[in-house]
């Protein structure tokens, strides 16, 4: 016995997809890429808060001053 379904076209063996179970994937997909975008810009957003603190910190060293009076 020859297996007859790697004979037959592609479009033949595509599975029909209930339309409704289609929109409910892209839709769980849509707002998972949406919250995982949200949270790398928050994380974006934090990493460079603290990059720029440091800037700041080490532009804002107070200098030391010679103190010898001789």
């Amino acid at each position: 016995m020859t297996d007859q379904s790697t004979a037959q076209p592609v479009a033949s063996r595509t599975v029909p997809v209930d339309p409704m179970a289609a929109v409910s994937l892209l839709s769980a997909e849509r707002e998972f890429y949406r919250n995982r975008c949200l949270l790398l810009e928050n994380e974006v957003l934090v990493l460079r808060r603290q990059i720029e603190a440091q800037a700041n910190d080490k532009t804002t060293e107070p200098k030391v001053m010679n103190n010898d009076h001789s």
